[in-house]
């Protein structure tokens, strides 16, 4: 706020002191002066509404009122329920928008799981969670496979539940051994999901009896001799040499890379390409595992 002395040829200009509360300016003095102030103006150009999918859901009453007047309308039956969904809306004053929809994608927690450990299994209370065995077991039990839970082998659901419950080390902090982090659609192949779900805990699952286990080093419980020897000697191929590899490429999704697919640092066994001689890789995308140290940890394992 400044007070203007003398002519227009001679004009001397002093600050005077003021009080500003709120946007109330507040000056004590007898002279004219002027105040020049500026203020910002934000106006909204993107809209999120939100819905998780709750039982008994109301329909988006913002949504309702909006499109009263349009040939097609967001009634009050629209509920959705039991559905997540998010409604999107955008300027299209602005630019950005103005060349078409852009991508949306929303960063959620996934459909909340039973526990096969529970004793009043599938009748306990869901709660959320990463244990990729559980989510195999749910995967299995939906309308997308139709399995009746009581196919599965539990016993060894619960072992593989507890496997990739068990703890290791990342940067530090003490984190469950498997997490499941992805998604999938009904579309998909049911096998190809299977197999990339049990892929992020270093196991796999029988198809024709629903056997699971998770990567975890067995010890072994007795050794053979020529003497346990009761029939003809017979045997199984190992790998082909075109199927050897010592090192492991391929991609990710996780936030560090702000959940587009990215090529990981590639992982190579140091013993194992002393032994080959050169460099021999792979490629394995980790599409339920959100972190390098993971990537790595499972990369080395297969």
């Amino acid at each position: 706020i400044t007070h203007r002395v003398g002519s227009e040829d001679n004009v001397h200009t002093y600050s005077m002191p003021f009080t500003l509360v709120g946007a109330d300016v507040t000056v004590s003095t007898s002279h004219l002066f002027t105040c020049v102030y500026q203020y910002t103006t934000l106006t909204s150009h993107v809209r999120v509404k939100k819905h998780l999918g709750v039982a008994n859901d109301s329909a988006d009453a913002t949504t309702i009122y909006e499109t009263a007047a349009s040939t097609i309308k967001w009634t009050s039956t629209c509920t959705l329920d039991g559905f997540c969904y998010t409604i999107v809306r955008l300027d299209l004053n602005q630019p950005e928008f103005q060349g078409g929809c852009p991508s949306v994608k929303v960063k959620l927690r996934g459909k909340k799981l039973h526990d096969v450990r529970s004793g009043s299994y599938p009748n306990d209370t869901p709660a959320y969670s990463t244990n990729p065995t559980l989510m195999i077991a749910d995967y299995l039990t939906s309308e997308m496979c139709n399995v009746p839970w009581t196919d599965l082998p539990l016993a060894e659901f619960q072992a593989a539940a507890n496997v990739c419950d068990e703890t290791i080390t990342i940067s530090g902090t003490s984190v469950a051994k498997y997490t499941a982090n992805g998604t999938m659609s009904s579309d998909q192949n049911q096998s190809q999901v299977l197999e990339k779900m049990a892929q992020c805990m270093a196991g796999t699952v029988t198809a024709t009896t629903w056997g699971i286990h998770a990567g975890k080093y067995v010890a072994p419980v007795m050794s053979l001799s020529q003497s346990d020897i009761v029939g003809d000697i017979s045997y199984s191929a190992g790998v082909a040499e075109a199927d050897l590899y010592n090192g492991v490429k391929g991609q990710f999704i996780s936030s560090e890379n702000l959940y587009v697919p990215t090529d990981f640092t590639p992982y190579r066994n140091a013993a194992a390409y002393a032994i080959d001689g050169r460099e021999l890789w792979t490629n394995v995308d980790f599409i339920f595992t959100n972190s390098i140290q993971r990537v790595w940890n499972l990369s080395r394992i297969y």
